[in-house]
């Protein structure tokens, strides 16, 4: 039995790497903590032609991928509040269902105590599972406008491990034509909107005005170029795109393609600054 719980556990961890297109960016958040954004893949297959991003583990959590143009950010608020209000019931049936699965089955296996109780834990997990594949397909439906494919709802049908993920499922593709600053505009607490929109406003020329302009609507536009507010004693130098920080000996940042550095004021002359 306990092979059994093992290896329910790493089939759920495994759905929660999901497919990540070239290009895109991924955006969770994980338990208490703020939601953040990544550029590239957390595992990459096959030379780098296969990416894998990891997912949060609880079903009701959210994860997005992001690979447009669109700057909208009007659009982005619209959509992404579309699609966290036809995802609330598919997120609570999911938990439910992770829930009574993975944590009372888990228990009940652990305790010795399953046999004697099997059927009163297996008409309740029937009963999440129907709900869970109704809610996702109407979730789908409305998120999409089409029907999932038969590809994508036949595995959710067939294992209740699968459609524990079905939130993942219907909203991680959902915005994905938006831009990464546009969603984090919407999704993500000033530092994190900061810190995105900067790497895109050095990685982009043609979109700074736009990505200033959202940047603007927050009041963050000066802290696209700004110097980093914190850093530790004896450096002198900043890399305006990623932050970080280096001695005077250093001219280029050695991890944003050889962008040039900028002198980091004193903490008593940027503190003198208006």
């Amino acid at each position: 039995m306990l092979l059994l719980i093992a290896l329910l556990w790493c089939i759920y961890l495994w759905d929660c790497f999901v497919r990540l297109p070239p290009g895109s960016w991924s955006l969770r958040a994980g338990a208490r903590k703020p939601v953040r954004a990544f550029p590239e893949p957390d595992l990459q297959l096959f030379g780098g032609s296969l990416g894998l991003t990891w997912t949060p583990v609880l079903p009701w959590l959210r994860a997005y991928s992001f690979h447009g143009d669109d700057l909208r950010l009007s659009v982005a608020e619209r959509r992404l509040r579309l699609i966290e209000g036809h995802t609330r019931w598919l997120n609570i049936a999911a938990g439910v269902l992770f829930v009574w699965i993975m944590g009372v089955f888990t228990v009940l296996i652990l305790t010795a105590r399953l046999e004697s109780v099997m059927l009163a834990w297996a008409i309740p997990a029937a009963g999440a599972w129907i709900v869970t594949f109704t809610l996702f397909v109407r979730s789908y439906r409305r998120v999409h406008e089409a029907a999932p494919p038969v590809e994508l709802w036949l595995p959710l049908a067939l294992s209740p491990i699968s459609l524990m993920r079905a939130p993942t499922v219907v909203r991680f593709p959902a915005a994905r034509d938006l831009h990464p600053v546009a969603a984090a505009a919407v999704l993500c607490d000033a530092a994190e909107f900061v810190r995105i929109a900067r790497l895109c406003y050095f990685d982009n020329v043609d979109q700074r005005s736009r990505i200033q302009q959202i940047a603007r609507s927050r009041q963050l536009a000066d802290r696209l170029t700004a110097a980093p507010d914190e850093y530790e004693p004896g450096v002198s130098r900043f890399c305006p795109r990623c932050h970080s920080t280096y001695t005077s000996a250093a001219t280029r940042c050695s991890d944003c393609e050889d962008i040039p550095l900028k002198r980091l004021l004193p903490r008593c002359e940027s503190n003198a600054r208006p």
